[in-house]
This record gives C-alpha cells, structure tokens and sequence, in this order.
C-alpha cells in the first residue's frame, strides 16, 4: 500500500468517525475578532452602568446632604437662633423701664391687701419679670401684655387680658413657650408644690406658691376661670395659672401649674427671701 493510499484510508477513517477538522487559520481569527468584538460591547454596557449607577449616587448624596443641612439649620433657628433673639429682645425691654432695686437687701413682707396696677393698654406692653424658683437663680422673663404669638415669641410669659393683674382676687393666667424662643416654661414638671413664683413689676413684688398641676387638652379654656373648671363659683382667693405646651416639642395638650398669693413686698426695700435664698 501506498503513501497515498494510507493518507486516504486514514482521512476515510476520520470522517467515518465524525471527528470535525481542525479550523484553519482564518477561521481563528475570525472567531477571535467576533469574541472581541463581543467582549468590547460587554465592557461598553458595564461602563454605562456604571455611569448610571455613580451618578445616581451623587444625587442620593446630595440630596441627603441638602436635607441633613436643612434640618441643622432648622434646629439651630428654632433652639438656639429665637432664644438668643428673645434674650436681646427681653433685656433690651427691661433696660428699657428703669427699674431699681436692692438685690443685696431682702424685702420684708407687706401687711394688707396688695397694690392694684394698672391695667395695660396694649398688646406687648411690659407689666413685670418672673422668677421661679425652681428653675435657678439666674433665670427670669419678662411679664408682658397678651398672648398673640408675636408676643410670646419674644417676650416670654404674656398675660391673658380675659384674667386679673398680679395679685387680685380671682385668676391672674399667663402664657409661655415650652420649646424655643428662650424656653421659658422647659422645665414646667419642676414646678412642684411650695415652689415660688416671683413676679416683679416696677414698685412691687408679688409672690405666690404653686399648689399644683395638670395636663389638659388645648380646648380647655375653663382653666382660665376665676376658679379655674369652677364657672359658677365667685372667687375668693388670688390665684395663679401658667399655661404652656406639653409634651416637649409639641402642642398636643397643655402643662397647667395652679399657685396661689402668698404675700408682696416693695422693690424698694429688695428682693423677696426666697430669690435671695437661691
């Protein structure tokens, strides 16, 4: 048998045998280059995905960022910029009146019926400065006329004009912020029975005891009655209602403190004992 003739019986073998040839040199690159092409494509799309995916993220982050800036700034205003606004506003009001006295000297208590003071002609009108005892020696607010917000926004307590003046027969009922613009009822739940409340005005003090509490919802406008939930009775004793937010941070209900007159005294001769005793 012949060269030929073997070449010929083996190629016969193979294809009986359905072994596919080997691919030839063109045909490699041509399935590397579709491969390629292939593989470039991938990358491209993985790319522009990845655009997609980056850019998506700045977004998230700058509005998460625009947000957490916003609530800063929000927090700050409300907590820290109205407080500092409403101390300026409230020193420069008592800067404003005069007033004299002696904070080393204290005030005996006056016998007979308190003074009367005149009752303020308009809405923000200074009347006095409270003191609570409770809440430290170096705390006070100013008293003023009326309760709209603009008011209590900047002047701490303001008096309801439907109520008494300070040391009258029946309900002398003030307002406050719990939260912001100064706090000046924050710490409302330290106001517990026997606290002093010390209210100043030009000539007089004024000082009652907190006989105690309550929450109530904000629709609960008896509580500013002579007698407070008690229309029908004549008032015979010279009360005290403060009246401000609770909980915390929100309107939800009222925080009502009740107390009652407990003697006045001349600025002129000092402070109270208990302020002095602080």
């Amino acid at each position: 048998m012949t060269n030929n003739d073997i070449r010929t019986a083996n190629t016969d073998e193979i294809e009986a045998q359905n072994v596919p040839p080997l691919p030839t040199s063109d045909q490699v690159a041509e399935s590397n280059f579709v491969k390629s092409e292939a593989g470039e494509q991938h990358d491209g799309e993985t790319e522009k995905s990845n655009k997609k995916l980056k850019f998506w993220l700045r977004i998230s982050s700058g509005v998460l960022l625009t947000a957490t800036l916003v609530l800063v700034g929000y927090l700050f205003w409300q907590f820290v910029w109205t407080g500092m606004q409403a101390d300026s506003a409230q020193n420069e009001l008592i800067n404003s009146q005069n007033w004299t006295y002696e904070p080393e000297e204290v005030a005996e208590r006056e016998k007979g019926e308190p003074p009367s003071l005149p009752t303020p002609t308009r809405e923000g009108e200074m009347m006095g400065v409270v003191y609570v005892s409770a809440f430290g020696k170096e705390y006070y607010r100013t008293l003023v006329e009326g309760t709209d917000r603009s008011v209590l926004d900047l002047y701490g307590f303001g008096h309801f004009r439907s109520t008494v003046m300070p040391g009258e027969i029946g309900n002398f009922a003030a307002a406050a912020h719990r939260n912001g613009y100064g706090a000046p009822m924050q710490n409302a739940p330290l106001m517990v029975e026997g606290t002093n409340i010390m209210i100043r005005t030009r000539d007089y003090w004024y000082v009652y005891k907190v006989t105690g509490s309550e929450i109530v919802t904000p629709e609960s406008s008896d509580v500013l009655f002579p007698v407070p939930h008690e229309p029908e009775t004549i008032p015979t004793k010279r009360l005290l209602t403060f009246t401000t937010c609770h909980p915390e941070y929100s309107d939800a209900e009222r925080w009502i403190v009740y107390a009652e007159f407990d003697y006045w005294a001349k600025t002129e001769n000092g402070v109270p004992k208990e302020l002095k005793d602080l």
